[in-house]
């Protein structure tokens, strides 16, 4: 399958039929998952034309196990609907990195940003997505993201970096990514 570059155009209508889907199959309540990633970038600071899927994190609707697993499968039986209608990889919607970055947006406040009817999508804060690019740094992919993320939040040195990771991230976490490395490639 071509690689997959979804604008920001495609992600709004991909998010309605999502929403749509899931209305349709008569969940309960809205499904509200927290974007991050390249969707973010390109929804919220423009410096991307494009990304490869829409990165989340599920928030749990439900305190019952039972119910919040059948939610899940619905979720995630309506994304497929949608990808299928549309040629897309099943990981459209990708929760992979939600396992890394969920303990690090939950220490963010979450803003309600668009609701598509039965799909709520909540944002982190631009400091906790400034923290998830340098932890997960990839010269290559983060470099413009890390870039326009120091440029909206006026960090202009390794010390103020610094003090955003401190609030984010755990120290052991920072030691494993290098990210005093990273910092020093960045800041000098």
């Amino acid at each position: 399958m071509p690689e997959v570059k979804l604008q920001r155009d495609e992600v709004m209508a991909l998010l309605e039929e999502l929403g749509a889907e899931l209305a349709a199959r008569e969940i309960d309540s809205p499904v509200q998952v927290i974007v991050f990633g390249g969707v973010y970038m390109l929804m919220q600071i423009g410096n991307r034309l494009s990304t490869h899927d829409v990165d989340i994190v599920p928030l749990a609707g439900s305190s019952d196990p039972q119910q919040e697993t059948k939610r899940q499968k619905i979720f995630k039986q309506a994304s497929n609907a949608v990808a299928s209608r549309h040629g897309l990889p099943r990981n459209w919607i990708n929760n992979d990195g939600a396992l890394f970055v969920e303990e690090i947006i939950q220490k963010s406040e979450l803003v309600r940003w668009k609701t598509f009817q039965m799909l709520e999508i909540w944002l982190p804060e631009l400091a906790c997505m400034l923290a998830l690019k340098l932890t997960a740094f990839r010269p290559l992919q983060d470099l413009d993201d890390t870039l326009h993320l120091c440029q909206a939040l006026n960090v202009t040195t390794a010390e103020e970096a610094q003090a955003i990771l401190d609030r984010y991230v755990p120290a052991s976490w920072q030691e494993e990514n290098l990210v005093d490395e990273t910092l020093m490639d960045l800041f000098g």
